[in-house]
């Protein structure tokens, strides 16, 4: 599968796409190996101020990341090709600036393992509208501390 991008709005026709620059809209990469998952936190996040990518594994999402600049990426924290720390360890080499949502269905996740990724929030999946919406948002407007 091809990495997606969503516009959130239509881009114009003739211009340039802006990479790896400031300007205000924001870029979130989800990147899930499950599409039900991935459509459902796309239909979620959209607005007219972000662009979405997406991704169903991390060797499109690192592709990804390093084609763009990335200002949240909300990860499964287990994807097939990479084990989650180590995926959000070279996100974090690759792009310091991104801040990392970690999605994950495993009961036995804690605050404790959180605090010992590199990401910057954790959720649990399935995850509720709301609380994906807050996180995203909060992430968006943080600088690099731990939530």
């Amino acid at each position: 599968m091809q990495p997606k991008i969503r516009p959130t709005q239509p881009q114009s026709a003739g211009l340039p796409e802006l990479r790896k620059s400031g300007g205000s809209q924001k870029t979130i990469l989800v990147v899930d190996k499950d599409e039900g998952i991935r459509d459902l936190a796309v239909d979620v996040l959209r607005k007219p101020d972000r662009r979405i990518l997406e991704a169903s594994d991390g060797s499109q999402a690192l592709k990804l990341i390093d084609e763009n600049r990335v200002d949240v990426l909300v990860a499964d924290n287990d994807l097939s090709d990479y084990p989650g720390n180590t995926f959000f360890d070279g996100v974090k080499y690759a792009s310091p600036g991104t801040r990392i949502l970690a999605a994950t269905r495993d009961p036995s996740y804690s605050q404790q393992d959180f605090k010992s990724s590199s990401a910057d929030d954790w959720i649990r999946k399935p995850f509720e509208v709301e609380e994906l919406n807050a996180k995203v948002g909060r992430l968006e407007n943080l600088g690099r501390q731990k939530v």
